[in-house]
């Protein structure tokens, strides 16, 4: 059992940097030559550093690097361009606040995200909680619009929102920009509307590269799954019972799922809640002081909590892998020693379960259906019943499981 769960793992890590989502874009090299090309859309959060790409689809990747590449993008998509710029570090972190107002500049090399282009350009740059944004006119060098709390005392924080002032300077156009800048957010969406107005303003042409609205939704999906289930028990210890391997059962596994598509990363990640019914009945018959025969019924609501990675095989075929935490709640179940020379046999019905974790791997197919290898390890089975100057159960047991699950996408 354990060599299948660790394949499972193997496979899941293996396929998920094997096989990515690529889509058309191009590259410009430092000649200035533009190559088309496909690049891997990592949905990326920060803005990289290099990124990975293929000449087509049946070439090997190749990696691009900043000191190589002046610009890549995808097309109907993003857009990153290297800059070099003097960009302000500073922690907006009320945990680490700085107590002096002025930005502390350093000259760095950067992939800018475009976000406006046109005769005003709007980038960004993201590196964990440090979001800037920068901005040239008529392809001038960028400089940071500048934003930054700092310490005013123990108990207050100020801020430094010359942003303002370098847009009234930099970028005014009409009678009411003053009112406008002085209500702008230092956000995506507040700059790069304003970027789209000062060109409209100045009847220039321009591109937008802000994502529609809409993108940035998530998603629900509840899933219907069944399929058989082959599950393992191990006995730890339990009145004579300790050592016992029982054979491999095989029954029905049938449950559904909620999952929540998160709207970023190119929504390939989720988080999802499930709950399965299982069963589970053994017998061994062992002789160990007394001739016994053991019966486990073992009947529960397994609900796991977890997080899922999607990679994009094609535009209809999707892999997944995902690992979870798992609560299992036993009903209607029972242990049983059955012993001839006993007037009552040793035996429970409330044992309890210790959590245990999950892990899948999954093919989805088009959008209604897939196939799903799911694994379940680290689950104890346990109780501690005791009748006096009968018997002692202290029962201690491991339960591990595989499963092939069909999967029906209800909506």
């Amino acid at each position: 059992m354990k060599k299948i769960l660790i394949l499972l793992v193997i496979l899941a890590g293996t396929h998920s940097y094997s096989q990515n989502d690529f889509k058309k874009g191009y590259l410009i090299n430092n000649d200035g030559i533009k190559v088309d090309c496909l690049i891997r859309d990592q949905g990326w959060m920060n803005n990289p550093v290099s990124f990975t790409y293929m000449l087509n689809e049946n070439s090997q990747k190749i990696s691009g690097m900043m000191n190589n590449v002046s610009e890549f993008g995808i097309y109907d998509g993003v857009r990153y361009i290297r800059k070099k710029v003097f960009i302000d570090r500073s922690s907006n972190d009320t945990n680490t606040l700085t107590d002096f107002r002025k930005p502390y500049f350093e000259e760095e090399t950067l992939f800018l995200k475009l976000l406006v282009e046109g005769k005003a350009n709007l980038y960004s740059y993201v590196d964990g909680q440090i979001i800037r944004y920068f901005y040239d006119l008529n392809s001038e060098t960028p400089s940071q619009l500048i934003y930054k709390k700092y310490l005013i005392s123990n108990t207050r924080i100020g801020e430094n929102d010359r942003y303002k002032q370098q847009l009234l300077t930099d970028l005014n156009c009409s009678d009411e920009t003053l009112k406008k800048v002085s209500k702008l957010r230092y956000s995506e969406d507040d700059l790069t509307n304003y970027f789209i107005e000062y060109n409209q303003c100045k009847g220039a042409n321009y591109t937008s590269y802000l994502p529609e609205k809409e993108t940035k939704k998530g998603e629900f999906n509840f899933y219907l799954k069944m399929g058989p289930d082959l599950s393992f028990m191990k006995v730890k210890r339990g009145f004579t019972a300790a050592g016992t391997t029982f054979n491999m059962n095989t029954s029905l596994k049938a449950g559904a799922e909620i999952e929540y598509v998160m709207p970023f990363n190119n929504k390939k990640l989720s988080a999802y809640l499930q709950a399965f019914y299982r069963s589970y009945h053994q017998e061994k018959e062992y002789y160990a002081t007394y001739q016994t025969n053991l019966v486990v019924d073992y009947k529960s609501v397994e609900m796991a909590l977890g997080f899922r990675y999607y990679s994009y095989i094609n535009a209809n075929t999707k892999m997944y892998f995902d690992a979870g935490f798992v609560i299992d709640k036993p009903f209607n179940s029972n242990i049983e020693f059955e012993i001839d020379s006993f007037e009552e046999n040793p035996q429970s019905d409330s044992f309890r379960t210790t959590p245990g974790a999950t892990i899948g791997v999954g093919y989805l197919f088009g959008e209604r259906y897939g196939l799903e290898l799911r694994g379940g390890l680290g689950r104890a089975l346990k109780d501690e019943k005791v009748v006096e100057s009968r018997y002692n159960l202290n029962w201690s047991s491991n339960f591990s499981s595989i499963s092939l699950l069909f999967v029906y996408n209800l909506f």
